[in-house]
C-alpha cells in the first residue's frame, strides 16, 4: 500500500527483499500490536529499517486500498476483503466462539461502522 514517504505499492517488500529480509509481518494481540522484520545481518537491517518505520507510522491508505485490504461487496454480492477474510477465520474458530474478550472487533461492526473516513481520524487523534 505503501507510505507517506515511500507511496509506492510493494515498495517495502521490494526494499526488504534486496536486503536478504524473510519477510515482514504484523498481528494483532489482547494488549498490542506487533510488526516484525526479519534480516540477514545489521548491514540490511538498517537499510530497511528508515522504510519499514514510515510503513508503520506513516501508512498510506486510498479508498481502493481500503476496500481492497478492509472490506468490500465482491462481484457476487459476498463480503470480502482481507482483514474482512481474517477476521471472518477468527470468529468461526470454535477456540474463538466460547471466549468472553474479543480484541479483533467483529465482522458486523466492520462491515456497518467502519470506514476510511474513521480509520484517517483515529490516525490523526492523539492517544
Amino acid at each position: 500500500m505503501g507510505s507517506e514517504k515511500y507511496p509506492f505499492k510493494g515498495i517495502l517488500s521490494t526494499i526488504a527483499n534486496r536486503c536478504m529480509a524473510s519477510g515482514e509481518n504484523g498481528w494483532t494481540c489482547q494488549d498490542l500490536t506487533a510488526y516484525t522484520l526479519n534480516t540477514v545481518g545489521s548491514e540490511g537491517f538498517f537499510k530497511v529499517l528508515p522504510v519499514y518505520l514510515d510503513h508503520v507510522l506513516s501508512p498510506m491508505l486510498t479508498d481502493s486500498q481500503f476496500a481492497t485490504e478492509v472490506h468490500h461487496i465482491s462481484g457476487e454480492g459476498e463480503d470480502a476483503g482481507v482483514i474482512y477474510n481474517e477476521m471472518q477465520g477468527l470468529e468461526l474458530k470454535m477456540s474463538n466462539l466460547i471466549r468472553r474478550a474479543d480484541v479483533a472487533g467483529r465482522l458486523k461492526n466492520l462491515r456497518e461502522t467502519c470506514n476510511l473516513e474513521k480509520v484517517i481520524f483515529l490516525k490523526k487523534t492523539p492517544s
